[in-house]
C-alpha cells in the first residue's frame, strides 16, 4: 500500500512541476506583458496544487493535513 501512495505522491508532484515548467517558458517565450501574466497565474495556480494535493497524499491523514494547510 505504501508503495501505492508513493507512486500516486511522485506523479502530482512531477505533475505540479511540470506545470511550473511549462509556465516558465511561457514567462519566457510570450510577447506581450498581459499573455505573460496569464501563463504565470496558471502555472502558479496548477502547479501548485498538484504539489499541494501529492504533499497531502504523501501526509495521509486527514487531521495532518488539515494542521498543515
Amino acid at each position: 500500500m505504501a508503495v501505492l501512495r508513493d507512486g500516486i505522491t511522485v506523479t502530482f508532484l512531477v505533475v505540479g512541476l511540470g506545470f511550473m515548467l511549462v509556465g516558465v517558458c511561457g514567462i519566457v517565450r510570450l510577447p506581450d506583458a498581459y499573455q505573460r501574466l496569464h501563463a504565470s497565474s496558471k502555472c502558479t495556480t496548477l502547479g501548485l496544487l498538484g504539489l499541494l494535493v501529492g504533499a497531502a497524499v504523501h501526509i495521509g491523514t486527514p487531521e495532518s493535513i488539515v494542521k498543515a494547510a
